[in-house]
């Protein structure tokens, strides 16, 4: 027991070490001034498109759990709220977190029901959701929107990942498109001199 509590503990102050650390660079720079016309129109473009992608997957995500929340309701699954909640979290870490999300559910549905039509079902229709919503929806608006290639994307949550841990995850778009935009500015500025 006191190894399992040894690394709870670890990585909990290991996951708020990180999020610290990457609240305070999010701090630095915004409160960064720009200092050139080219520099203020690419932070323009860059607080733009991350504000886009943020308040869209927040939507997503509200209407993701919402949806997750129903279903759990509609089957008599308990815990209902904590797993809508935990979905609506989980979505902001790109494919790992929606099978995850989906996951959550099976031990709660065994305990409770064991192994009858409540696990195929709720697992069908979560994964429904999931799909739908992860898969259709925000794979059109971000594509058209943001321009952020698939490869990229996996590339940059294994990245972020294995660097940040699950603070990585959830910022592994946020920093991407960041990228993308800091090597697209780059590109053009090489290209005109």
């Amino acid at each position: 027991i006191f190894s399992y509590v040894k690394n709870i503990s670890r990585y909990t102050i290991d996951i708020f070490s990180n999020i610290l650390l990457i609240s305070l660079l999010t701090i630095f720079l915004i409160l960064s001034e720009p200092k050139t016309l080219l520099e203020l129109n690419l932070y323009k473009e860059i607080r733009g498109k991350i504000s886009l992608y943020m308040n869209t997957k927040t939507i997503l995500s509200v209407l993701t759990g919402i949806i997750t929340f129903v279903i759990c309701l509609i089957l008599n699954i308990e815990s209902a709220f904590l797993i809508s909640v935990l979905t609506f979290m989980l979505n902001f870490i790109p494919t790992v977190g929606s099978i995850v999300a989906t996951a959550i559910p099976i031990p709660i549905i065994l305990l409770q029901y064991g192994l009858d039509f409540h696990l195929p079902v709720t697992l069908g229709l979560l994964l429904l959701n999931q799909f739908i919503i992860g898969n259709v929806i925000e794979t059109k608006i971000f594509g058209d929107s943001l321009g952020i290639h698939p490869f990229l994307i996996f590339f940059s949550l294994a990245f972020w990942g294995f660097l940040w841990g699950i603070s990585g995850m959830f910022l592994s778009i946020p920093l991407a498109l960041l990228s993308k935009l800091l090597f697209d500015e780059y590109k053009l500025a090489k290209a005109n001199t």
